[in-house]
């Protein structure tokens, strides 16, 4: 198994670097890749990503920004994993829940993975999902 974690990112500097070191330090229980596409940012998101040098991570670049939805398919174009998920670059998720999520993969439980922040913390609408 080979995770790909697919990153859209448009005008994040303020988190980009916290959020790629953090994906990276995960202790994942397989091999994994970090797929960014920097989708037109003009804040200095696109330097600073030039500077990551890890060979799990590969930068794409769109010239003008197109749209999340096209920076994703443009990440999962690019994707050699044989599992993705999606990590935004502003820590709206937390990288070091991605084992967890992993783990029925693992083990055979689920071909397929939902996460939701709804569960834990908004117990009024649990009842609902």
């Amino acid at each position: 198994m080979k995770l790909s974690i697919l990153m859209p990112v448009f005008n994040e500097a303020d988190t980009v670097e916290v959020v790629v070191k953090r994906l990276l330090d995960v202790p994942y229980p397989c091999d994994v890749e970090l797929v960014i596409v920097d989708d037109g940012s003009s804040d200095g998101t696109a330097t600073l990503l030039a500077g990551i040098d890890d060979p799990r991570v590969s930068v794409h670049t769109h010239p003008v920004n197109r749209g999340k939805g096209a920076a994703i398919r443009t990440a999962a174009a690019a994707a050699t994993g044989t599992h993705v998920v999606m990590c935004d670059a502003d820590l709206e998720y937390s990288p070091e829940d991605l084992p967890a999520l992993l783990r029925p993969v693992l083990e055979g439980e689920a071909e397929v993975v939902y996460g939701t922040r709804s569960f834990s913390s908004h117990t009024a609408f649990s009842f609902w999902f």
